[in-house]
């Protein structure tokens, strides 16, 4: 069974995931200084997440995307209030609120809602990881095969290679992308540079309960404190071995 935080983490993700549903198809959409997008919804959902896990985590720090930042005695949580906002925007399915709590520097606790599927991601350090309640088991570690599915960004063509005969997709959501893995949905997945906490310890956070790692590109253990920013790939160990060996950098000027 999910342990109690579960319901308290699925109810607060639902009644942010309400702030992106209530704009979905008619958002206010900026640009921010990175050229990323920001909407209203983004806005209001942090103040969703901010005011929940304030009562929920009493002590606890928080950094979120869109400017929270409260300093705690606890742990420290990491917050995106629509992580897929460019998904979002595009009226497409992949996005939603995700939290993850890292206390000393490991990530203990991690919690994503896709709205538009209702569709729910959890996982406690040695407790489990869960989708929509349902225990997630291991991973099978294999390589990928044709008719498997590997995830990458949009942008992945621009810079690397892959020599891998199966499917890739971008689905607009780091989380996302890690969350599936998580579940077998996809053999692996890699993460491009540039991204923040926010938009991986919940994942990797499941990822870490079903038995699966994460590695960067040199294939060293991610520390996401660390190496935070850096690319990395993730999934069952030998799927990412795979496609450690299977990727080619290709700069371009």
């Amino acid at each position: 069974m999910p342990t109690p935080h579960h319901d308290a983490l699925r109810a607060l993700l639902e009644s942010a995931g309400q702030e992106g549903l209530s704009r979905f198809g008619h958002p206010l959409v900026e640009q921010k200084a990175d050229r990323s997008f920001v909407t209203d919804a983004d806005k209001a959902s942090e103040v969703v997440l901010r005011d929940g896990l304030g009562l929920l985590f009493p002590g606890d720090g928080l950094i979120g995307e869109e400017g929270t930042h409260i300093e705690g005695t606890g742990g420290t949580w990491f917050i995106d209030p629509i992580d897929g906002t460019h998904a979002f925007v595009e009226g497409l399915a992949h996005w939603g609120p995700t939290a993850g709590r890292v206390v000393d520097g490991r990530i203990e606790l991690g919690a994503t809602l896709f709205p538009r599927m209702s569709e729910f991601f959890f996982a406690e350090r040695g407790a489990g990881a869960f989708r929509d309640g349902a225990r997630l088991g291991p991973l099978v570690s294999r390589a990928p095969r044709t008719q498997d599915v590997v995830f990458v960004p949009s942008r992945f063509h621009r810079w690397f290679d892959l020599d891998f005969r199966g499917k890739t997709r971008s689905l607009g959501s780091t989380t996302a992308h890690l969350c599936l893995v998580a579940t077998g949905g996809g053999a692996g997945c890699f993460v491009s540079a540039g991204w923040q906490l926010w938009d991986v310890v919940a994942g990797l956070c499941l990822l870490s309960e079903v038995q699966g790692v994460a590695l960067t590109l040199q294939g060293d253990e991610l520390d996401p404190i660390a190496d935070r920013g850096s690319p990395f790939v993730a999934g069952s160990p030998d799927a990412v071995r795979f496609l450690l060996d299977a990727m080619t950098f290709r700069p371009r000027e």
